[in-house]
């Protein structure tokens, strides 16, 4: 090999690694990312599992009404989420979603 090739093959050596170390740093932010995403999800959850039925419609009421007057939230928005959400639910799921579905698209 000479001197030309060797200084290549570096070159090439050197970029390959800093790929890897890139790839890692990636992998270390999503791996954090995602354990972030599940401590808020859990939060969320811990925050509502005392409250009774009335006091979550309540709440998802005040959300919907916040949503519809900032405009991040439509009737398209809620019908997006029904096609979701809807084939991982019992029937019995299904039937209460349409029931908050047709109270929220009142509202």
């Amino acid at each position: 090999m000479n001197f030309k090739d060797y200084l290549r093959q570096q070159k090439y050596n050197e970029a390959k690694k800093a790929e890897q170390e890139k790839s890692d740093v990636d992998y270390q932010k999503t791996a954090s990312a995602k354990s972030d995403t599940r401590q808020n999800v859990e939060s969320i959850i811990n925050e509502y599992a005392d409250k009774s039925e009335n006091e979550l419609m309540g709440e998802l009421m005040r959300e919907v009404a916040k949503g519809r007057a900032n405009g991040t939230l439509s009737n398209g928005d809620i019908d997006n989420f029904y096609a979701q959400a809807a084939p991982l639910m019992t029937a019995e799921q299904k039937k209460k979603l349409d029931n908050i579905i047709g109270i929220i698209k009142n509202s």
